[in-house]
């Protein structure tokens, strides 16, 4: 039997090998964003801590101390803003990445749709020219 050969093999190929790179792409975004609202959410319970402790010492009225804590709350907002910023930045990027992502995903799809419909096809001629020599050949004897 013949060999089957999809003459869009290599674009095929090619667009499996740019939805692997953009799969990578995104996985690297995700994590990346996720230790981002890790980090996040670790200076949020970092200010709380410290509210708390400002309030504590508060009741001892020690005014230096409470100054500092406010310094350090200051801080950490500044941080948590930064952060927020990055973060969202990055999901901006990863909503983007994944677009791409499903855009490839879709390019294939059709391809090896086009590549199983170009198969039937040429199995379906295969069979008719493997059928019609067949009847020559008993037609023959």
């Amino acid at each position: 039997m013949k060999q089957f050969i999809f003459s869009l093999e290599t674009l095929l190929k090619i667009r499996k090998e740019k939805e692997k790179r953009l799969q990578k792409t995104y996985m690297l975004l995700q994590q990346e964003y996720i230790q981002g609202k890790k980090r996040e959410t670790g200076i949020q319970k970092e200010s709380v801590d410290l509210r708390e402790e400002i309030v504590s010492s508060r009741q001892v009225q020690r005014w230096a101390v409470q100054e500092m804590y406010g310094e350090k709350l200051e801080g950490l907002r500044e941080k948590f803003e930064e952060l927020r910023g990055k973060n969202h930045a990055l999901e901006e990027k990863l909503t983007e990445s994944q677009a791409h992502f499903q855009r490839a995903i879709e390019e294939r799809r059709v391809l090896n749709k086009i590549r199983e419909r170009e198969r039937h096809e040429w199995k379906r001629d295969f069979e008719k020219l493997e059928s019609v020599q067949l009847e020559e050949w008993y037609s023959s004897r």
